[in-house]
């Protein structure tokens, strides 16, 4: 099959859903069929619910669903960094209601983007705090929740002192943002917690959080899973 045959087979599918790519460079001998995002039903009327106010695919989604509920019985609050319009926000404050979940955010967009990567400064910046307080207070009903306006830890880190928190979420795309935010969270990560970097897996759109994870990678008190980028605190 030529490259524009697979460029035209690829925009078909993508519209119902499907997505193609190249497994391998050899024969494929296995790769998993089960879709439990799309079969779950407690995950699908949350995630019917957010779709619409995330960039987070649905299979991402589903990662942060699952390890949300790991953590309930840890100590500590919730806290996610680049919140965007709300989407899996929803998916913490809905699954933990009794924990606090802070959301950090410019509301402008990103902040501290490097001239080599690839998001600059304002991407994303088609928010704001009202639409996160209706998705979350008027379609969803929940109210664990704070926003904290402004470039995360510089401007609202005080909101937080002397909290300990069982989950973090970062998504802020870029080097300097995902560093800042790390080393002054991880501190504050209870034993068993942990630390989810979303952006991770773009490798050339985010190619900045890929940078700073390969600089901590080798922390001996660090557990890292790769997929959907989570990092571990030791007990």
């Amino acid at each position: 099959m030529q490259i524009e045959e697979i460029r035209m087979l690829r925009e078909k599918l993508k519209n119902s859903g499907f997505a193609t790519y190249k497994y391998d460079d050899g024969p494929i001998h296995s790769y998993p069929y089960d879709t439990p995002w799309l079969e779950d039903e407690s995950f699908c009327r949350i995630y019917n619910n957010i779709r619409d106010n995330t960039l987070v695919d649905r299979t991402r989604c589903y990662a942060l669903f699952i390890l949300a509920q790991q953590v309930q019985d840890i100590d500590g609050d919730v806290i996610e960094i680049g919140v965007w319009r709300g989407g899996t926000s929803g998916i913490f404050t809905t699954l933990l209601p009794n924990k606090t979940v802070f959301l950090a955010d410019t509301f402008q967009g990103v902040v501290n983007s490097s001239e080599w990567e690839h998001y600059k400064d304002r991407a994303h910046d088609d928010t704001s705090i009202e639409i996160v307080e209706n998705l979350l207070q008027e379609r969803l009903g929940v109210k664990n929740f704070r926003i904290l306006p402004g470039i995360f830890p510089r401007d609202t880190s005080d909101a937080i002192t002397n909290r300990k928190f069982a989950l973090v979420h970062i998504d802020v795309d870029v080097y300097l943002s995902a560093k800042e935010t790390f080393l002054f969270l991880w501190p504050l990560v209870s034993t068993g917690g942990v630390v989810i970097f979303d952006d991770y897996g773009f490798m050339t759109a985010c190619s900045g959080v890929r940078k700073f994870i390969d600089e901590i990678k080798c922390d001996g008190e660090i557990f890292i899973s790769v997929k959907l980028l989570k990092l571990c605190r030791a007990g």
